[in-house]
């Protein structure tokens, strides 16, 4: 292995790992990396990665495939696959994730489910299992679950809640899975304009503040922007629809020291 390699295990992947593990590491889709990673609020497939309640809303059968590149380093470039499929008692969602490269490698199987309560609340769950690898250190698997709330106050505000791992998940002999708790607005003023928010706490880390927005230029052209604040990031995005049946997403989040991490995302919608 490589000094370089050596360098970012040390002082980039490990910290993830071990401070700051949400469950989230492998990457995230194009569409919530251009919104500064407030996906709490999105909706269908989208939720597979931001909140399960959601994967109920959308059409029946929707596949979203993503890949993104962690500060134009191709050491920590990560790629997922989810799938969700509504039924009559419910919604049924797979997310399947990989980070990293054969010497470190962080894997992710979630198995969700959602439903609606009423009309306006939905709930959900994942189970998770993860799983890291180092070479010469060997191999954990730990598992874990999420729980999920969407709510649609009125046309104009949606509102959402999440939890990660809210039980004690011990990764190493002194360290545990975080519990993360997340809450979010998503705010409709018209059509074509979505503002959403979204405030994440760990029991272990600083408060954290996302705000992304998302305008609708023209029916094939969505435009996104957004930012974070721990770390502090700068997003942007795009949505092209090629057809009715399939988009692809872009997006950039940029770190004042690290630099640019690049993601696009191709979905599969089925037919209304």
């Amino acid at each position: 292995m490589t000094n370089r390699f050596y360098l970012l295990l040390s002082f980039i992947i490990i910290p993830l790992w071990l401070g700051a593990q949400t469950g989230n590491t492998s990457g995230e889709n194009a569409f919530s990396l251009g919104i500064g990673g407030a996906s709490i609020g999105l909706t269908g497939i989208y939720g597979m990665q931001g909140n399960q309640a959601s994967i109920i809303e959308g059409r029946d059968l929707e596949i979203l495939l993503s890949s993104e590149r962690r500060f134009w380093l191709s050491d920590l470039s990560s790629v997922s696959l989810a799938a969700k499929k509504n039924f009559g008692f419910g919604a049924i969602g797979v997310l399947v994730e990989s980070f990293g490269l054969e010497e470190y490698k962080e894997q992710k199987l979630g198995l969700a489910y959602a439903r609606r309560l009423t009309n306006k609340l939905s709930i959900g769950a994942q189970f998770d299992l993860l799983n890291l690898n180092i070479d010469r250190y060997g191999s954990r698997s730990v598992y874990t679950f999420e729980l999920g709330l969407y709510s649609k106050i009125n046309k104009y505000f949606h509102a959402s809640a999440h939890v990660f791992s809210p039980g004690q998940i011990s990764v190493t002999e002194n360290t545990d899975l975080p519990t993360i708790f997340r809450t979010g607005i998503k705010y409709l003023p018209s059509k074509k304009l979505n503002l959403l928010l979204e405030f994440n706490k760990s029991l272990e880390e600083k408060f954290d503040f996302r705000m992304g927005l998302s305008y609708q230029i023209i029916d094939l052209l969505n435009f996104r922007v957004g930012f974070a604040t721990e770390p502090s990031l700068f997003t942007f995005g795009f949505g092209i629809k090629i057809t009715d049946n399939l988009i692809i997403d872009g997006g950039n989040s940029f770190h004042q020291l690290l630099g640019n991490t690049p993601g696009v995302s191709l979905k599969y919608r089925g037919s209304q």
